[in-house]
């Protein structure tokens, strides 16, 4: 459904009613589910000299390999230490906050990501730079944000068994 002003939701027989702001019911549905998207909040880091893309919010080096405009999560490079580190000595950003605002996250690229940074600490350059990340495939072609979840499970289940 779209181009939709929900005035309120009530209970129904049999599940939920969504009433227009005019409070005629639109629907009737099972469940509601609230995909607004995430914006990093970078408070607590504001003290510290950071390079953030102005258009993903993510790490400087990164805006550009991931930009939801140009991939999805199965055509992002491999990263690692090198394009996580920031202007203040000794400082990284991984996860979540360093792909801001982009849907194209994934928890194995976090992984990666600690286990590169952690190589750069202990002093393990070489490793800290050979940054393997294989990705799942994308469903929709380089333009979509959707990641095909069977892919992701069964890379998953390979590399495990």
């Amino acid at each position: 459904m779209t181009n939709i002003s929900i005035g309120s939701i009530r209970q129904h027989t049999v599940g939920l009613e969504i009433l227009n702001v005019g409070g005629e019911s639109q629907v009737i549905v099972d469940a509601i589910i609230v995909a607004t998207g995430a914006r990093p909040s970078l408070n607590m880091l504001r003290e510290l000299r950071l390079e953030v893309d102005a258009s993903t919010e993510a790490i400087k080096a990164l805006g550009p390999l991931i930009d939801p405009n140009q991939h999805s999560c199965g055509t992002v490079s491999s990263h690692g230490a090198e394009e996580l580190k920031q202007p203040e000595r000794g400082f990284y950003l991984a996860g979540m906050k360093s792909y801001g605002r982009a849907p194209t996250f994934l928890m194995r690229t976090c992984y990666e990501q600690i286990r590169s940074i952690a190589a750069e600490f202990a002093g393990d350059h070489e490793a800290a730079r050979k940054v393997e990340l294989p990705l799942p495939s994308s469903e929709a072609g380089p333009n979509s944000n959707r990641c095909s979840l069977t892919a992701v499970v069964s890379s998953t289940t390979a590399a495990a068994t």
